[in-house]
């Protein structure tokens, strides 16, 4: 890959005969034992892990972030409407 510049040839320079990963092979090994760990804490906890994703959702709602989501939605769309019409009036 570094001699080429091709992104998608393997990029494992060792000899033959010896077996080698990739940094992608790597990656997919470490994430998959990752995930396999995640997927048996949540099915061991399961009660406790829906409490808390509740717990959390209760909490971002009560902050008020909804109210800010739309303040800045009616932001963006005054802003793009204020612009459009500035543009109109000078294209013509």
């Amino acid at each position: 890959m570094r001699r080429s510049g091709n992104i998608f040839e393997t990029d494992c320079y060792r000899g033959r005969g010896i077996r080698d990963y990739s940094g992608n092979q790597i990656l997919t090994i470490v994430l998959s034992i990752i995930s396999l760990i995640a997927v048996i804490y949540i099915i061991a906890d399961f009660d406790k892990v829906t409490a808390r994703i509740a717990i959390g959702i209760a909490n971002l709602l009560s902050m008020g972030l909804p109210v800010l989501a739309v303040l800045l939605g009616i932001m963006i769309l005054v802003g793009r409407l204020s612009r459009r019409m500035r543009r109109s009036f000078w294209g013509w």
